[in-house]
């Protein structure tokens, strides 16, 4: 089955790649939304606005609501946080 990884740190985002899948789902929270501009994987919208990247969507490959965040977390077993 598919995980879902919830990544709130860069540190995080780095140990959670060397252990996910190719039909894994990574999304960026929190400080981790720092990292948006180096990847290609979901981001909340409301921390990237926290951040400052949401008036800059050119650096934001994706962004996803708390509503899409609650979606995600019923499609997906196991959920995985990395702090």
């Amino acid at each position: 089955m598919n995980t879902l990884h919830l990544t709130f740190s860069i540190r995080g985002l780095r140990s959670c790649r060397k252990r996910t899948g190719h039909e894994d789902v990574i999304i960026l929270l929190g400080p981790a939304v720092l990292a948006a501009h180096e990847n290609t994987h979901p981001i909340l919208r409301d921390d990237a606005c926290l951040y400052g990247l949401g008036e800059h969507p050119d650096l934001v490959p994706r962004m996803i609501s708390y509503v899409d965040l609650v979606d995600l977390t019923s499609r997906f077993k196991p959920i995985v946080s990395w702090p």
